[in-house]
């Protein structure tokens, strides 16, 4: 049994629900009746949150079986690649494998991705034979404060080591490590973690932050979106090495979800009202003329070339 996002179910079938944007990766979760056995605070999966472990994030996951999923993917063209979301619990290192052993099994020729908390060198080199082609690394906080306060597990300097010895493995910017924005942070201090990051070899997914009741900091607000949207064009210009601001129309593409090649996670941060992430271009281009203002506006607050310079 695994979790799956309810877009990813109802574009296969299995579940029903109206969609304002389609996902274009199929997302799974590794499935625990306890949860996760981290303590991360934001989040509903931990074993130490009083929330129903049906959510991630704002969206729900059912559990469904395995299966069942990879089943109905065969005959649906509308994917770009399947991300396995981890969670920390005995032999969820073994588990993944066996998830990644049966999507091909499948025949299924989707890239792969992997979500995972620090693991053994010996577990990546086996997902990269089974085909696996990025990892992703939810190293979350920008700051070793914050990561501290907010309940990550292990420690800041083991998913720092973790994340080089991924780059090694998987290649340069092939390791997106994911980053929340709104946990406290100062945008100088998020985007230098950025800078290091990118110089590092990873790429940057970029996170809003998002309360959820029961959780431990389902009191701690959303971000305000001006302040999102400049970490947003500063991870942008990292991604793309600009020195020098383009176009404002140009920059709109900032705006789209960051992270692997093919996913776009429809609001998993935000509402149709307050989109911190846009998944396709379409709805991009639907809200351009606000969100060139947004842009300009942002611009204005802060001097992004020095930024990230």
């Amino acid at each position: 049994m695994v979790r799956a996002s309810i877009g990813s179910l109802s574009e296969l079938g299995i579940e029903k629900v109206r969609m304002l944007a389609k996902p274009t990766t199929v997302y799974i979760l590794q499935y625990s009746k306890r949860g996760c056995l981290a303590g991360c605070k934001f989040c509903p999966q931990s074993a130490t949150s009083a929330t129903c472990k049906d959510y991630v994030s704002r969206i729900p996951w059912p559990i469904v079986p395995l299966g069942e999923i990879l089943k109905r993917i065969k005959g649906r063209g509308n994917f770009a690649r399947m991300c396995i979301q981890s969670i920390i619990k005995p032999e969820f290192e073994n588990e993944i494998l066996k998830i990644v052993s049966e999507i091909r099994r499948y025949g299924i020729k989707l890239p792969v991705s992997i979500a995972l908390t620090p693991v053994e060198s010996s577990f990546l080199y086996m997902y990269k034979e089974k085909g696996v082609d990025y990892i992703g690394v939810g190293l979350d906080a920008a700051t070793p404060e914050i990561f501290y306060k907010i309940g990550k597990p292990y420690s800041w300097n083991k998913y720092i080591n973790f994340i080089d010895r991924a780059v090694e493995i998987f290649g340069r910017k092939r390791v997106i490590v994911h980053l929340i924005f709104g946990l406290g942070e100062k945008i100088k201090d998020f985007v230098y973690t950025m800078k290091a990051l990118y110089e590092k070899g990873c790429e940057v997914a970029l996170f809003a932050f998002t309360p959820v009741r029961g959780t431990h900091l389902h009191d701690l607000p959303q971000p305000e979106i001006l302040k999102y949207r400049i970490v947003q064009i500063a991870r942008f210009m990292l991604s793309k090495n600009l020195k020098k601001i383009p176009d404002v129309e140009h920059l709109a593409q900032a705006l789209l979800t960051s992270g692997c090649p093919g996913c776009n996670r429809p609001f998993y941060n935000e509402t149709p009202r307050k989109i911190y992430n846009y998944p396709n271009a379409i709805m991009l281009e639907r809200d351009k003329a606000k969100l060139i203002k947004e842009i300009s506006t942002a611009l204005e607050i802060v001097d992004i070339n020095k930024l990230i310079g």
